[in-house]
């Protein structure tokens, strides 16, 4: 692992930080020549999925953007829904590609259904997972 003086001052001279990654290691690339960046999509119904998938797409190298606030159904359709579906479709702008995540079912509803497009209309790729998770008794 190489190991790189930041080069902040002020900020953190003097300190030492490990890269996960070697330089000329074999991660994913992205776009601007980066890791790869990934959007999770799916139903917050489903965050805990999306935890899991979050963490093994870091752990691969890559940087991963998601949702992270739950609106009350109530709220469905009001404007901090509306703000955050448009912060969601900014981070899609900056993937590489989507993941939408889901249980076993497949189920996603239509705000996903309306991301999904919205990828797919920018020429973004769109793969699935759909994951079962061991509950404790």
């Amino acid at each position: 692992m190489t190991v790189q003086q930041n080069a902040r001052p002020g900020v953190d001279a003097g300190h030492t930080t490990r890269r996960a990654w070697p330089v000329g290691a074999g991660r994913p690339a992205g776009r601007a020549g980066g890791p790869e960046v990934v959007c999770l999509c799916g139903s917050m119904r489903f965050l805990a999925q999306m935890l899991r998938v979050a963490a093994e797409e870091t752990t691969a190298g890559v940087i991963v953007l998601a949702p992270f606030a739950v609106i009350a159904p109530a709220d469905q359709d009001g404007e901090v829904k509306a703000r955050l579906d448009a912060l969601h479709r900014h981070k899609i702008d900056r993937a590489d590609r989507v993941v939408v995540v889901s249980d076993a079912s497949g189920y996603f509803g239509e705000s996903t259904r309306g991301e999904i497009a919205y990828a797919r209309a920018a020429g973004i790729p769109v793969t699935f997972r759909h994951l079962l998770l061991e509950t404790g008794s």
